[in-house]
């Protein structure tokens, strides 16, 4: 789940985009493959809280569309990776 304190980030996912405003919430199950990410287009700061579970041993965060890839591999210390194993 995101809550956002402040700021207007535009949120992305599989139905489009959409500009979120402060005191709005978006939630996103685990395992439904909607890859899902924000960009901050405007001039202004973005604050969010993010609520969640961060179980390494667990989670898998993959990213098709924006090339990002966190592997389950049960370390606290994971690594993004893009398709041609690169990191970042």
């Amino acid at each position: 789940m995101v809550y956002i304190i402040s700021g207007h980030p535009t949120f992305i996912d599989d139905d489009g985009e959409q500009l979120l405003s402060p005191g709005e919430i978006t939630a996103h199950p685990g395992g439904d493959g909607n890859g899902h990410h924000m960009i901050n287009r405007s001039n202004e700061n973005v604050t969010f809280l993010v609520i969640g579970t961060r179980a390494p041993e667990k989670d898998h965060c993959y990213y098709p569309d924006i090339d990002m890839d966190l592997p389950m591999t049960g370390a606290a210390d994971r690594v993004w990776v893009r398709k041609d194993g690169s990191s970042f």
